[in-house]
């Protein structure tokens, strides 16, 4: 439907790469630790694949579905697609996977209620209220992670506007996660840092949270 010429994906290319490269012993990992884990909670191993907090790690190590969205729409349409994120960043998010995916963490994560993943319509109702055009919207939360979150804005910011001065694509879309495009300054978001490309920001559901052209 947007018809892009460029389209920009955050992830970046030292997590994709490494995902690439690096996939299945990732799963053989996970695997083997759901194993160890389920066996010392005395749970079936089907049981303890199906927990949500399982599955979302299981997701995590794959390839990122907006890169992949993006590569099916390069190999139908000839458009090229950037991965635009921090390495940096992704090296040191990366450095935790080995606790992350151990026995003793996937234990502890087995015995956490059983929360379900939110509904579509429940994420979409949730960013869409926090992206009101016009509304400030509150920072990321508190402790370390404020850091490296804007460490990727100033990171996105750089790569965007390089693809746009190198290829000057009419028509750029960026895909990624819609914290990006909260509404704050000092210091400012992604979408604050572009503000004077006047962006059309969108969920995927449709919803307009951007009145650029």
């Amino acid at each position: 439907m947007l018809r892009p010429d460029v389209t920009a994906v955050e992830v970046s290319p030292f997590a994709l790469g490494f995902r690439i490269r690096h996939r299945r012993f990732l799963l053989k990992r996970l695997q083997r630790s759901v194993a160890a884990a389920a066996k010392r909670l005395g749970m079936p191993r089907n049981q303890a694949l199906g927990h949500p907090h399982i599955r979302r790690l299981f997701r995590q190590i794959a390839i990122p579905y907006e890169w992949r969205a993006a590569q099916a729409h390069r190999r139908a349409h000839g458009v090229p697609c950037y991965p635009v994120d921090s390495s940096r960043v992704s090296q040191r998010l990366l450095a935790h996977w080995p606790q992350l995916l151990s026995p003793a963490n996937l234990t502890v994560l087995l015995t956490l209620p059983r929360d379900p993943d939110p509904s579509a319509d429940h994420v979409y109702r949730q960013a869409a209220c926090a992206l009101q055009a016009g509304a400030v919207s509150a920072p990321p939360p508190s402790g370390a992670w404020p850091t490296i979150f804007w460490e990727r804005e100033t990171h996105l910011e750089v790569q965007i506007r390089a693809i746009l001065r190198t290829f000057k694509p009419p028509h750029l879309v960026y895909l990624g996660g819609w914290e990006h495009l909260r509404i704050q300054e000092d210091p400012a978001t992604l979408r604050g840092r572009l503000q004077d490309l006047q962006p059309r920001c969108l969920l995927l559901d449709g919803t307009v949270v951007g009145d650029g052209p």
